[in-house]
């Protein structure tokens, strides 16, 4: 049935997300940052893919509904269907855990740099200050003038 392949290899681009995922946390809470434009970018991709999946189960779907199956028919589909669907359940809540993760160690980061930078500036603003200081005192701005 052209509903249950989808319906997997829906799952399985969600599984595979789910590991990028994974290896980016991992490498990320080592304080490598390094690989997530990688990640942002296999993100994004997977979010359109599943706009893809949903468009073509959209059109699949009349199509098995005007078939008109009898009562047992409809059982067994949704027999077959239930696990693959309880799969895609899980896989979303476990993808979204790691996501919150993922964008908590991203935030941690950004939070950090900002530090780091704000540091940076006051003591360059202070370095500043400081040969002004020293440059009016030494009259070295009189030397300028001559």
């Amino acid at each position: 049935m052209d509903v249950m392949h989808l319906l997997q290899s829906r799952n399985r681009c969600l599984g595979r997300l789910l590991d990028h995922c994974a290896r980016f946390i991992a490498q990320a809470e080592q304080g490598d940052f390094t690989g997530l434009d990688r990640f942002l970018a296999r993100r994004d991709a997977t979010v359109r893919a599943f706009g893809l999946y949903d468009r073509k189960l959209s059109s699949l779907l009349p199509d098995v509904a005007g078939t008109e199956p009898g009562e047992g028919e409809r059982r067994a589909l949704i027999a077959r269907l239930a696990p693959v669907l309880a799969e895609r359940e899980e896989l979303v809540r476990s993808l979204l855990r790691l996501d919150e993760r993922a964008f908590g160690l991203i935030e941690e980061e950004k939070n950090r740099l900002a530090r780091e930078l704000n540091g940076a500036h006051k003591t360059r603003t202070q370095l500043m200050k400081f040969r002004s200081e020293r440059a009016t005192d030494s009259g070295e701005t009189l030397d300028r003038t001559l």
